[in-house]
């Protein structure tokens, strides 16, 4: 019964379509259905389009499976090319940001590296300065220990120039005086041969008293010990002293002494300076002028009064002449009869007249003698 039952189904029609043709469109709806599965992977696109899409599936009758899938493909061609493009521009802005964030990265990367370095560079300077702050450490404590012994050893040089100063010029005063007395007594009497030998007396001992007073005078400038007064004083006075102090020297050799300066002139200076500078010009000219030659004293009234010792000695060559006011060596030359010197004489005379705010120079040449000026102010 039930299957002539369903046999007469089959051959009857529903709405005009058979019943084997509806079991047909079933089965092909069923295949359209796993074909649409197959597009799964483009199923989130059309999700994403807000525009509806409306599939009116054509009657069953002429229902077709490539056919639907077209018209669904197709409806939305458009709108996934122009969504291919915005991901397309979305892949180039990602590539560029990780481009980017990368090169942050690695410069950060490299900045870390360089700090490293530079840190492993300053703690080495670091440890170095230390290195060098202990030895300067040390070296400051041997430059404490020493200046601790040089001080020692300049107050037992200061003490040792006192005793000199004090007991010995006392002594040279009497023999330079006896002697000087002595000689011009024997030179009265025609008695040649005790003046010659009470002359050679006083001589020696002028010489000798001339340096002990350069090296006096010199070890206290070298120490800024020297103690000087800068006050109005006779300048004739001074000149006559010195030439009283040196005429018997320069008799000795028949050298005549012009004093040129008649006018009394005051000049603002030390007047033991002022002497010490005139004495060692003095003496220096009598040492290298030979027999009966002459010495002359002039001055000339500028700015600053120059006071001028001129000789008819040997006179000196040029490189020699300038090297006198700074080496001690320049002035160790022998004078004209053996005379022998310290060579301190014309470092100390360029001293003391810069003290008194004047200047030293000197013209020469050889064979024609030489002439020392210095000026100093004057009223």
């Amino acid at each position: 019964m039930e299957s002539m039952a369903i046999e007469k189904m089959k051959h009857k029609d529903i709405d005009g379509i058979s019943y084997l043709e509806m079991i047909e469109n079933t089965k092909k709806i069923k295949q359209i259905s796993k074909y649409i599965e197959n597009f799964s992977s483009i199923s989130f696109t059309l999700d994403k389009i807000n525009e509806p899409i409306i599939v009116t599936f054509l009657p069953l009758k002429n229902f077709d499976m490539e056919n639907v899938a077209y018209f669904i493909i197709y409806q939305k061609d458009e709108k996934l090319t122009d969504l291919k493009k915005d991901l397309f521009i979305a892949g180039i802005i990602s590539l560029i940001f990780s481009s980017l964030l990368l090169i942050f990265f690695a410069a950060i990367v490299y900045s870390r590296e360089k700090i490293l370095a530079q840190n492993l560079k300053i703690n080495d300077l670091a440890e170095e300065l230390k290195s060098k702050n202990r030895a300067l450490n040390e070296s400051e404590t041997v430059l404490i220990d020493m200046n601790k012994q040089l001080k020692n050893i300049n107050e037992t040089k200061d003490k040792f120039f006192s005793i000199i100063a004090h007991d010995l010029k006392n002594p040279f005063h009497a023999i330079i005086g006896l002697s000087q007395i002595l000689t011009k007594h024997l030179k009265d009497e025609n008695n040649v041969r005790d003046f010659e030998i009470s002359h050679a007396i006083y001589q020696s001992a002028v010489q000798t008293y001339g340096l002990l007073e350069n090296l006096l005078q010199w070890a206290a400038t070298q120490t800024g010990k020297i103690h000087y007064e800068i006050k109005e004083i006779s300048l004739n006075m001074v000149i006559s002293k010195i030439i009283d102090f040196t005429k018997l020297n320069a008799e000795s050799k028949e050298i005549e002494i012009i004093n040129e300066i008649k006018t009394l002139v005051f000049v603002q200076a030390d007047v033991n300076l002022l002497e010490t500078v005139l004495r060692n010009l003095m003496t220096n000219a009598i040492k290298f002028t030979p027999e009966k030659g002459r010495i002359k004293i002039s001055m000339e009234q500028k700015e600053l009064l120059e006071i001028s010792v001129c000789d008819t000695g040997i006179g000196m060559k040029k490189e020699f002449a300038e090297n006198i006011f700074i080496n001690p060596g320049a002035q160790k030359n022998k004078g004209t009869k053996g005379e022998t010197g310290s060579g301190l004489g014309l470092i100390i005379c360029k001293e003391f007249i810069h003290l008194m705010g004047g200047k030293i120079w000197v013209k020469t040449a050889p064979g024609k003698g030489s002439t020392f000026t210095f000026s100093i102010p004057y009223k």
